[in-house]
């Protein structure tokens, strides 16, 4: 029962413990809404929050947790393969929270870049985040 409480914690944040987002991994992917389809909603040209884009962004915005995507100040990621500023929102609302993948609770992340099906799936057990102020993406 108590198993079947963790999950259901993550999936709907109820009373159950909270891993800490922290210490959770980050499972990686990447997309360019410059190649549409998959790789954007109805509107490629803008973020969830509104930020435009366009190709001198690809390689600094990302899709991130939901509760890392905010209007103005915004979590900015920092990963081995370079910094992203988490303006965007997964199209699959179940990947904006933590997911079960291979035995752990991960976050997903998914960033811009150039060549995304050359970019894989990687994994990232230690990361950092700070915060920034959108308006120096305009």
């Amino acid at each position: 029962m108590t198993m079947m409480c963790l999950a259901v914690m993550f999936v709907f944040s109820g009373t159950c413990w909270e891993q800490p987002y922290n210490t959770m991994p980050i499972v990686a992917t990447a997309y360019n809404w410059e190649m549409g389809g998959v790789n954007c909603d109805l509107d490629c040209g803008v973020t969830a929050i509104g930020v435009e884009t366009s190709p001198h962004l690809v390689g600094v915005l990302a899709a991130c947790p939901e509760r890392w995507v905010t209007l103005y100040h915004t979590t900015i990621l920092h990963l081995p393969v370079g910094t992203f500023w988490c303006v965007d929102n997964f199209g699959s609302v179940a990947n904006r929270r933590p997911v079960y993948h291979r035995g752990e609770w991960v976050l997903r992340v998914d960033v811009s870049h150039h060549n995304p099906t050359n970019f894989g799936v990687r994994y990232y057990p230690q990361w950092e985040t700070s915060t920034g102020s959108v308006d120096v993406l305009e």
